[in-house]
């Protein structure tokens, strides 16, 4: 962050957690310090995937531990949000066609207040 800022004061910063973190993962990205990002001018890159359903070879429908998944990544991402002042943007969801699954990622965005 610091040599973006070097650079660039106003524009956001987006970072990524850990592929991990996709799937309910704790995220423990370090404290963003006004220091690092004075504008307080960053957010998380995040995705919501379930790692069982895609295991099974189905759709993320057939597994029953995909909606607690998704909700405990929607969790550890607020969670690291509130620990650095971040902003949330999920940037990838669902990989199916299943409109069951996206619907109900999209619904648990709605929930967090995620864009």
């Amino acid at each position: 962050m610091a040599g973006i800022r070097s650079v660039d004061r106003r524009n956001i910063i987006w970072w990524e957690p850990n592929v991990t973190n996709d799937f309910g993962a704790a995220n423990n990205v370090g404290l963003v310090t006004p220091i690092d990002d004075p504008g307080a001018n960053q957010g998380i890159s995040l995705h919501d995937y379930c790692l069982a359903g895609a295991l099974s070879g189905g759709t993320n429908s057939d597994d029953p531990s995909c909606p607690a998944q998704e909700d405990l990544t929607m969790q550890r991402q607020r969670e690291a949000a509130a620990r650095n002042g971040s902003g949330r943007f999920l940037t990838e969801f669902g990989a199916s066609d299943v409109l069951t699954d996206v619907a109900r990622v999209a619904a648990l965005a709605d929930q967090y207040m995620v864009s």
